[in-house]
């Protein structure tokens, strides 16, 4: 089965190399995705978070 959704990057964002986005992906303004970082399906980043392979900080 083929998905399609939007993958929606606010302003201000810094998308690490390598990194995999997956559809749905909401990403906050100011917020970063780290290097060789795989964000899944419909996930939601909130503004002023750094999103890692070990998980989501407030900046």
């Amino acid at each position: 089965e083929t998905v399609y959704d939007s993958i929606i990057i606010g302003k201000n964002c810094l998308i690490g190399a390598r990194s995999l986005i997956g559809c749905g992906v909401k990403v906050g303004n100011n917020s970063t995705i780290g290097a060789n970082t795989v964000v899944g399906r419909n996930k939601r980043i909130p503004s002023n978070h750094v999103y890692t392979s070990k998980g989501l900080k407030k900046k």
